[in-house]
């Protein structure tokens, strides 16, 4: 995920905004000074279906929503 001003953010989290399940792994992670931040662990447990994920910064503002199923 780049982010246009990286030093505005600092820590990212990720969460199952819609779906139910469980997200596991690394739910946190810092940005470096391009703007990005990688999630490399997280994994989804729970009943198959569609899903949100929600990326938002330390500060509380969503940054981006991925769908998929």
């Amino acid at each position: 995920m780049l982010l246009t001003d990286p030093s505005a953010y600092g820590l990212l989290a990720a969460v199952i905004a819609s779906g139910g399940g469980t997200l596991t792994g690394a739910l946190t992670q810092p940005t470096d000074p391009a703007g990005l931040a990688q999630f490399t662990d997280l994994t989804i447990s729970g009943t198959v279906g569609v899903r949100t994920l929600r990326f938002s910064a330390s500060g509380g503002s969503t940054l981006q929503d991925l769908t998929s199923g």
